[in-house]
């Protein structure tokens, strides 16, 4: 973006996409975005639209005075009618080239994926895009239609605690990085060089270095080797930078399959330390621990959408306190009922039968793993619908009626049988020392065969190979197999995104020249 001519900047802020946080004063955020948007322009007017009650009068006297034009937008009565806030955004931006035809810059503070198309066409006309996005995020399609991303957590970071600011600075160091490299990937090159990277980062996100606390981009290349999110390969051109896999690892598996999972694992954890609720941007910034692009893989234009959901089934709580959105778990009172309803000991004898599967088959128990193989084994199993509502109250029931064992593992809970703990195979920490010659050379001479597979997910693909009785294979478990197809990966073999693995490009070239 062209920094050098001073631009006339108009300003859309959507303050329940991207809230101030609580006692945050209005005057802080205005010079806070004045400070953030200083070397794109000039700022002609700022417009910050959010359905307003009696009670943030103070809040509304502070941005008025701090000269924010404060529209007031009722939140649609309807759940399922558009929100009123996006009709009046949109519409106002798409006024702007009538009203200063001069102006060539538009600033979107929103991660909601429907501005996406007035971006676009905005662009078309030759208008400079900035979008600041929200902790949760934004859909890679919003994120396309803009020139430069800023995030809206730098612009609120003053009123962070160090807690905090360490927590979401882990969480999202390798965000820019990643999603440049992606912007690349989706453009059909995922191997760009060094150089390319860099330009394309400093244009995208010019705020990297203080989102990542790395001031050299050498060293902030190096430092996600390190953490294992890229790979980097030296050619005559120069250095490649290429993406690891590693970032969609059984997480994409539990999010397609247990959509509310991530959500009630924040929650339990949350409640665990003491908290009976959390922040919207509180969860947005956790979710993306957990999930990478929360936003894309969850297939909603805005977090509020996800929890709402999440409520509608019967999950959690969410409450409004002025522009905030808290969010908890459901209270039921179904701890009594629990004792007496005949329904739990069939839950229990299908969680035990589970687990001794898990056993024979050496997989590594994860709480998710578990819940997974408990609807194997009983298609239409639901743990949020059974009489449980969640995996830590059937968990703890299990141990206190069952005897089963749950242990604490870095960021897992693992649950193994009443009989004591089992050897497991964790398909992160799998290397080619646990596996022959003979067995890696007879999968790759599959995969040239079978250039075209399709499997949903690790597990999906072990299955396949324990039936298809290869040779040196058809032997190992389906947890030794699960962490072959892990290796396989990080071998650059197979592909894994979306929980589809496809078989490389590297391999299907040499199908090609066997053919």
């Amino acid at each position: 973006m062209n920094t050098t001519t001073r631009q006339n900047l108009y300003v859309f802020w959507d303050m329940e996409n991207c809230p101030p946080k609580r006692n945050m004063s209005g005057v802080t955020i205005e010079r806070n975005i004045r400070k953030a948007l200083l070397s794109y322009g000039i700022i002609c007017d700022i417009r910050a639209y959010a359905p307003l009650n009696p009670s943030q009068e103070n809040l509304r006297f502070e941005l008025q005075r701090s000269g924010i034009q404060l529209i007031d937008a009722p939140r649609a009565k309807k759940k399922r009618e558009k929100d009123v806030v996006d009709h009046m955004i949109i519409t106002d931006m798409l006024l702007v080239p009538l009203e200063d035809q001069q102006s060539k810059t538009i600033v979107l503070i929103s991660g909601d994926v429907d501005y996406a198309y007035p971006l676009a066409r905005l662009s078309q006309r030759g208008y400079e895009i900035i979008l600041i996005i929200p902790e949760s995020g934004a859909q890679r399609v919003l994120k396309e239609r803009a020139d430069v991303i800023l995030e809206w957590a730098d612009i609120v970071q003053p009123e962070r605690t160090t807690t905090e600011n360490q927590e979401f600075a882990k969480a999202r160091k390798y965000d820019p990085l990643i999603s440049v490299l992606k912007e690349f990937e989706s453009n059909g090159n995922s191997t760009p060089l060094s150089s390319q990277v860099e330009e394309r980062l400093n244009e995208r996100y010019p705020t990297w270095q203080k989102i990542s606390g790395v001031q050299s981009f050498k060293t902030y290349v190096q430092d996600a080797k390190l953490d294992g999110w890229i790979h980097l390969k030296e050619t005559d051109s120069g250095v490649q930078i290429i993406r690891s896999n590693e970032d969609e690892d059984l997480e994409e598996e539990f999010v397609l399959e247990d959509r509310y999972e991530p959500l009630v694992q924040i929650l339990e954890e949350a409640s665990a330390e003491g908290k009976s609720e959390l922040e919207l941007a509180q969860i947005g910034i956790l979710l993306r621990k957990i999930i990478s692009d929360p936003l894309d893989k969850l297939e909603v234009s805005q977090l509020k959408e996800y929890v709402l959901e999440a409520e509608e089934k019967g999950i959690v709580n969410v409450r409004h306190e002025g522009l905030q959105y808290y969010v908890s778990l459901k209270v039921t009172d179904e701890t009594d009922s629990i004792v007496e309803n005949p329904e739990i000991e069939e839950t229990l004898d299908l969680l035990v039968q589970a687990l001794r599967s898990l056993e024979t088959d050496k997989m590594y128990p994860t709480s998710r793993v578990v819940i997974g193989r408990m609807r194997e084994i009983k298609p239409g199993w639901d743990v949020f619908k059974s009489i449980f509502g969640g995996i830590e109250k059937l968990l703890e029931c299990g141990e206190e009626r069952r005897g089963i064992i749950i242990v604490k593992q870095n960021q897992n809970t693992l649950v193994f049988p009443p009989s004591g703990q089992y050897d497991y195979i964790n398909p992160n920490e799998i290397s080619e020392e646990n596996f022959s010659e003979d067995q890696l050379k007879t999968l790759y001479e599959f995969f040239v065969k079978n250039s075209t597979l399709r499997s949903n997910g690790r597990y999906g693909l072990a299955k396949r190979l324990k039936n298809e009785e290869l040779p040196h294979i058809s032997d190992l478990s389906l947890g030794e197999l699960t962490a072959l197809v892990q290796l396989c990966v990080k071998k650059g073999w197979l592909q894994f995104r979306y929980n589809i693995i496809r078989v490389s490009d590297e391999i299907k070239k040499q199908d090609l020249t066997e053919k």
